[in-house]
């Protein structure tokens, strides 16, 4: 499994145009002070975490748009908010 430390993270945020961590945390559903740990060393992304930063790498912050069908983030947290995202990927064949 690839493994995001602090330099992969800030490096891939820019690459895909976000300039501040607010922005990005925006776009994938995560807090932004969670991803500035991250961003500084002093947290590390869990296995899930690490997925999501995964999905993000590969396709981009347009996987994440579409997957918002409601203005709000969903009931339930993280945890559900995750575990949507990986049912609708799977549905469409993206582990595939």
């Amino acid at each position: 499994m690839n493994v995001y430390t602090p330099i992969k993270i800030v490096t891939m945020r820019k690459r895909h145009g976000f300039r501040s961590a607010e922005a990005f945390a925006d776009v994938i559903g995560i807090g932004a002070t969670t991803i500035k740990r991250w961003e500084s060393g002093r947290y590390k992304p869990n296995g899930s975490c690490n997925m999501l930063l995964r999905l993000f790498d590969k396709h981009g912050p347009d996987i994440f748009y579409a997957l918002r069908d409601k203005p709000q983030k969903p009931e339930g947290g993280e945890a559900e908010r995750l575990t949507k995202i990986f049912t609708h990927l799977a549905a469409k064949g993206w582990f595939e």
